[in-house]
């Protein structure tokens, strides 16, 4: 709708990577927007969804293309600066659809068992909502308790853990001086290299 008045865009929206990343997107047709269609895979399969994800956009834009020009992932700190967009974009739209969908994601049954626990501690000048966030949210109380779960769970069949083993990868490995040599790269300007050896 055009009224001739300046219009707030959220920081968090889509349409605020085209001005802000002026030099990934100078012509403003490639970054995201809401009516960009799937491609089609075969006549006879509908899928539930024909139109991307903001996720989906995020996850091919960082992948690596032989035959694409990659401004992106060549741009050192600013591509360290997308990434952590990307990632707050795609979580800020995560929350908005659990808050509107509690009742489809059935945690009615979860707010009843906890409803004796918030008898004696709620009062009338409290307002607002409980929100329930799902046990695949990471970093969400009940993806804590889930991990948690899972690890006894595994404990009570194969028995107790004597090693606890972590993997950290090193900068001056000669596979990461293979792949960002061409490049005139610092390991640290693709920490997406690091993601793929760590799985």
């Amino acid at each position: 709708m055009h009224n001739n008045q300046l219009q707030r865009i959220d920081g968090l929206h889509s349409s605020y990577l085209g001005p802000l990343y002026l030099l990934l997107f100078p012509y403003g047709k490639d970054r995201y927007r809401l009516d960009i269609l799937h491609r089609v895979t075969s006549i006879g399969q509908k899928s539930k969804r024909n139109r991307l994800i903001i996720r989906e956009w995020f996850a091919f834009r960082l992948l690596y293309r032989s035959n694409v020009a990659q401004t992106l992932l060549h741009s050192r700190r600013l591509f360290q600066q997308f990434v952590v967009e990307g990632y707050t974009m795609v979580e800020s739209g995560r929350l908005p659809f659990i808050r509107n969908n509690q009742t489809k994601l059935r945690v009615d049954k979860f707010c009843n068992l906890h409803k004796s626990l918030d008898t004696g501690s709620t009062k009338g000048s409290e307002k607002g909502k409980r929100v329930i966030l799902l046990s695949m949210f990471v970093g969400s109380q009940r993806y804590m308790a889930q991990l948690y779960f899972d690890g006894m769970t595994i404990c009570s069949h194969v028995g107790f853990s004597d090693l606890f083993i972590t993997l950290t990868c090193n900068p001056t490995w000669p596979e990461v001086h293979r792949l960002l040599a061409p490049l005139n790269l610092k390991a640290t300007d693709r920490p997406d290299i690091f993601h793929g050896f760590l799985n």
